[in-house]
């Protein structure tokens, strides 16, 4: 219930008014996993992946050099490993790559600082709370599958999102460009087991959208 109230609270039901500005983003989405087993010496699934980013939102409260924005959208996190596969004799086969893709859908609400150049070009960082939702998963082996299984593996992420970008005002339209990091706060698997095996599961997440917005 609590985690629900702040998904309210994060994406705040604010009316189209003049002056507000609606945004699309969209781009690619870079990211890896850094899963670790006390069994296990290296670090797995820790090569990069892209994936997509798709974020609607909406500027209110707009000032001169500060407005808030909230956003709603759909973001692919995941990772990549090469493993050595044995057969069914124990035996030693070929390098084979895993990959893992966990599909979120994300919420912010953010502060934006920004500095205009001569009223159309907008240099800007922003920084707010962000909450993912992981809605479905699709890997080359069982790893997410057996902590789901077992019901340890989180489904909500959350942590920050912060921002660097630029846009470009003519008229009514904006075109843009940002460059997007995701902060967590909490990880994807953070599990001992009976037998004192530890497993934590996190992500690095970042991308690079191209922005569409239309002031009202």
């Amino acid at each position: 219930m609590k985690k629900h109230l702040l998904l309210l609270l994060l994406f705040l039901p604010v009316m189209i008014l003049p002056g507000q500005t609606i945004t699309l983003q969209l781009g690619p989405s870079f990211s890896e996993l850094k899963w670790e087993n006390s069994l296990v010496k290296d670090e797995m699934f820790d090569k990069n992946v892209t994936g997509l980013n798709v974020l609607l939102g909406i500027d209110y409260l707009d000032l001169k050099y500060f407005n808030l924005t909230s956003g709603l959208g759909f973001i692919q996190k995941g990772g990549k490993d090469s493993m050595l596969v044995t057969n069914v004799m124990g035996e030693d086969g070929a390098m084979t790559l895993f990959r893992i893709r966990l599909d979120y859908l994300t919420i912010n609400t953010a502060a934006v600082f920004k500095v205009p150049v001569k009223d159309f070009i907008f240099p800007y960082i922003l920084i707010g709370p962000r909450f993912d939702y992981l809605i479905s998963y699709n890997e080359d082996n069982n790893i997410i599958k057996q902590f789901d299984d077992s019901n340890h593996l989180n489904r909500f992420s959350y942590g920050f999102i912060t921002s660097a970008g630029i846009r470009f005002a003519v008229k009514k339209i904006q075109l843009g460009i940002v460059f997007n990091y995701y902060l967590n706060l909490n990880k994807i698997v953070d599990y001992t087991s009976d037998k004192n095996v530890t497993n934590t599961l996190i992500d690095h997440t970042w991308n690079l959208d191209f922005q569409l917005g239309y002031k009202f």
